[in-house]
């Protein structure tokens, strides 16, 4: 039984109880069925003497660890006090939150929410890419290179987007949540497709073939832009919702929840065809400095293009980095990762990091390839630098593997710091440990893309024949 009912009236009459602010939460257990007890186990929730269908009388309680910040949808947005309140109002259930609304989109959206008094709302949805939970995936830290993500800018099919929501048995959607989310990105993306579908607005309203992309949440304009847009079909419901066949709340953001760990709407890795011309410039025009000068006619040696050259190369931007915090134009090394296995306060002299002993040095595998981090070497903790108000500083290691601390568990390794670098700021459990300082550089002189050296950054360069 569970205390949310908020009825208005307490009927202390013999067999009226299920009318009182106590009501049942499961049905009754069944007869037994050899060699079973009776039980009421994946029973649909029960009030008042009536089986719910949609099971919507049960109140999330999440007594484990976050899959995702999707589920803090499911939070209560009341003070404990009027939970019991505003919980259902006898009809209807899970109205403390904001995934019940008809409009889930519109609320999250909502710029007077949680002032309405003055309006100065934060609009939720910009928090969901700010808020996260800890890789379960072995070397990835928060803040660290995140490895199969799906773009859903660049999904070049439906297929895709079945295979990131890769419906079983056991999910509440089956593969038409696919279908709908796919409809969504075309009409969206390419909305010249004759769908009859505007529930966004063009990020270039005047532009003859329209379309929007989807946006990082925290700098997006409004909900529409980001991973919550409306569904084609259902304005106000974000598109990776299930709207058909289930009407718990938490149900219905399955598909959304399961698949928000695998998406997202940026890209660090790219291919990249150039192609290379010689032309005149036009001398009838004068040339203003700061300005792109104005071309004449293609050089050529037999017939026109024949002297152009193509070139093709991948590029991996998630491993940039610079030197250092002083420096920030210059490249700096070639980085490694892997993370805190528990907090580092303030002061710390000791840090806990996954990897092994390897003699006396830090042993830890970057993709793939054992790296042996020396004593004496620099500890990189945390992303951003303290300098513009974040969390990142770096350390030194005095010692690998001492002192051994009871109760640490295999592929986690102690590490002592040198006495005049303990930590400065407060590093909490699968924060990110690097050798590097993530950050982009800009354009480097005499850059060769072919150089053992840059391969991290360019693993792949050639010049196309003809």
């Amino acid at each position: 039984r569970h205390p949310y009912a908020n009825m208005p009236a307490y009927d202390a009459t013999p067999g009226n109880e299920d009318t009182n602010a106590v009501v049942r939460q499961t049905r009754p257990a069944g007869p037994p069925v050899p060699p079973s007890p009776a039980h009421s186990f994946f029973s649909t929730n029960y009030t008042a003497g009536v089986i719910n269908p949609g099971g919507n009388d049960a109140l999330i309680h999440f007594d484990r660890e976050l899959i995702n910040s999707v589920e803090l949808m499911h939070v209560s947005i009341q003070a404990p006090h009027s939970l019991t309140q505003t919980f259902t109002n006898g009809t209807q259930f899970n109205l403390h939150t904001k995934a019940t609304a008809t409009a889930v989109s519109a609320l999250l959206n909502d710029p007077a929410y949680p002032d309405p008094v003055t309006a100065l709302g934060a609009r939720m949805f910009r928090a969901f890419d700010l808020l996260t939970t800890a890789s379960r995936l072995p070397g990835i830290p928060l803040g660290g290179r995140e490895p199969g993500r799906v773009n859903f800018n660049t999904v070049p099919n439906e297929r895709v987007v079945q295979a990131v929501l890769n419906p079983q048995l056991g999910n509440s959607f089956d593969f038409s949540i696919g279908t709908n989310v796919w409809n969504t990105i075309v009409q969206t993306r390419t909305p010249n497709t004759g769908l009859a579908f505007n529930a966004t607005t063009d990020e270039d309203p005047a532009a003859v073939d329209p379309d929007r992309p989807f946006k990082f949440a925290a700098g997006a304009a409004d909900v529409e832009a980001t991973l919550f847009r409306s569904a084609f079909g259902t304005p106000g419901q974000p598109m990776l919702f299930n709207y058909f066949s289930v009407t718990h709340p938490y149900m219905r953001a399955e598909p959304h929840r399961k698949a928000w760990n695998n998406i997202t709407a940026v890209s660090d890795g790219f291919l990249v065809i150039w192609t290379v011309g010689f032309f005149e410039l036009d001398p009838s025009v004068p040339y203003v400095p700061g300005t792109p000068p104005t071309i004449g006619q293609e050089l050529f040696k037999d017939v026109p293009g024949d002297l152009r050259k193509q070139y093709s190369a991948v590029v991996d931007r998630s491993m940039l980095t610079v030197a250092s915090p002083l420096t920030p134009a210059v490249l700096g090394p070639k980085p490694w990762e892997t993370k805190l296995m528990a907090d580092a306060p303030v002061g710390s002299t000791t840090v806990t990091v996954e990897g092994i002993v390897n003699g006396a040095n830090l042993r830890i595998y970057n993709d793939g390839v054992p790296v042996d981090v020396t004593p004496g070497s620099q500890l990189r903790l945390g992303t951003s630098d303290t300098t513009v108000g974040g969390e990142g500083e770096f350390v030194n290691i005095s010692t690998v593997g001492t002192p051994i601390v009871a109760g640490a568990l295999p592929g986690q390794v102690v590490i002592t710091l040198d006495a005049t670098t303990p930590t400065l700021r407060f590093h909490g459990g699968s924060s990110r440990v690097s050798n590097a300082l993530p950050g982009n550089p800009g354009s480097q002189p005499a850059f060769d893309p072919n150089a053992p050296a840059n391969k991290h950054l360019i693993p792949f360069f050639t010049k196309l024949d003809p």
